[in-house]
């Protein structure tokens, strides 16, 4: 995030991400970058117990 986000909007994700790394079940943020709005999903993949990695899904739309 930090590579392709402006610093203060990586640093408004990474909380979100942290939850989601700490094993937190469909964890969900908003916002908007560039006048394109968008609805991110997380979910954890465990192995053997522990989370392993983090999947993230975006939903892109432009208000009306």
């Amino acid at each position: 995030m930090f590579d392709f986000l402006p610093i203060h909007e990586a640093n408004r994700k990474l909380e979100y991400y942290k939850r989601a790394w700490d094993g937190q079940l469909d964890v969900k943020y908003e916002g908007k970058i560039n006048g394109v709005y968008y609805l991110a999903s997380l979910q954890p993949i465990m192995k053997d117990g522990e989370v392993s990695e983090v999947i993230g899904s975006c939903l892109l739309y432009r208000q009306r």
